[in-house]
């Protein structure tokens, strides 16, 4: 009579380990993919928030705003003149060292700075275009996917968002 035999196979072992490494393997796909779309969502949140955050610089200058084109800023162009409109402790948290027109330029300047790399936004940056009292921002970035592309740049391979309002 033959023995029971007691413990497992070496292919039973084989098929375990092989269905262990098939779930290991899935899970970390699913880890990069799902790391991939935060990272993607994370940049159309800096876009976003950039730009209404140039819309507030517009609107809080609203009169320079409807009376010239110092907001204007074409894609790729060169950063505007800094006149170091910047409010703190010196001058009484009041920018009164400059023009409504310098405030603007410096306004434009610091947000295209903050568009770069350094401050979140991957291959970021803008443009602000005006007709009337109607702004459209444009912010570009590289999401790393394919985003929604910008019909106004379509040699463009990056992300793009939009925002336009009236003062």
């Amino acid at each position: 009579m033959i023995k029971p035999v007691k413990g497992y196979t070496l292919i039973e072992i084989l098929v375990a380990i092989l269905v262990f490494g098939l779930g290991v393997i899935g899970v970390a796909a699913l880890s990069a993919t799902s790391q991939k779309a935060s990272n993607s969502a994370y940049q159309a949140m800096l876009a976003t928030w950039k730009a209404h955050e140039m819309m507030e610089m517009i609107r809080a200058n609203a009169d320079q705003a409807r009376s010239s084109s110092d907001y204007n800023h074409a894609l790729g162009a060169s950063l505007p003149t800094d006149h170091d409109c910047t409010a703190d402790a010196s001058n009484g948290y009041s920018p009164s060292n400059c023009t409504p027109s310098q405030m603007a330029k410096d306004d434009l300047r610091q947000w295209l700075q903050s568009l770069s790399a350094t401050q979140g936004l991957l291959a970021g940056s803008g443009a602000v275009s005006s007709a009337a009292n109607s702004y459209r921002i444009t912010v570009l970035w590289d999401s790393g996917a394919q985003g929604q592309a910008c019909a106004d740049y379509p040699a463009a391979t990056l992300s793009c968002l939009k925002l336009e309002f009236d003062l």
